[in-house]
């Protein structure tokens, strides 16, 4: 990923919730900066340190995370998308609706992203529980994707895709 800074810096700023930074060669700038959101300051340190304690179950995802120029942390707050006030389920799906939600989210990000030509990718093999004790998130929130974001310097080639008569059936 390469980044260009005051573009990439103006988007970020519009959709960050957390935000952990960037190459120092790439985005300098981003360096000072604080979550509008949340006003910690993004640092290249929690970046590595994500990337090199929280993916062990599956390294490649740190080689991603590194040569990202961000890395966006997607979370939600536990027991309200699904749930009523009292507490109970709204549905017979129980909590299943966080991450349902979490999910509709992440793909307007990436969707977000792409429009402004931003690249990005989605990881959920990572250790939610450390990237929570990192982040100091607080109880009520989970850790649910990381989302590192950048400028690709190539472009690749997509899949083959199905037809929709594979993948449609009316009855």
């Amino acid at each position: 990923f390469v980044a260009k800074n005051e573009e990439f810096k103006s988007f970020v700023a519009d959709i960050a919730e957390i935000v952990v930074t960037a190459n120092p060669a790439d985005v300098a700038a981003l360096e000072a900066t604080t979550c509008p959101k949340c006003g910690k300051v993004i640092a290249n340190v929690l970046k590595e340190k994500i990337a090199s304690e929280c993916c062990n179950a599956y390294a490649p995802n740190a080689d991603i995370i590194r040569s990202a120029a961000v890395l966006m942390v997607v979370t939600f707050i536990k027991n309200r998308s699904g749930f009523e006030r009292d507490g109970s389920y709204s549905t017979h799906r129980e909590g299943g609706w966080q991450l349902f939600d979490t999910g509709i989210a992440t793909q307007t990000l990436c969707l977000s992203a792409y429009d402004h030509g931003i690249s990005s990718v989605i990881l959920g093999i990572f250790d939610d529980e450390k990237v929570a004790s990192l982040l100091e998130l607080p109880e009520d929130r989970e850790a649910v994707v990381l989302v590192p974001m950048g400028y690709s310097s190539q472009t690749p080639v997509a899949p083959k895709r199905k037809s929709i008569d594979e993948l449609l059936e009316f009855k």
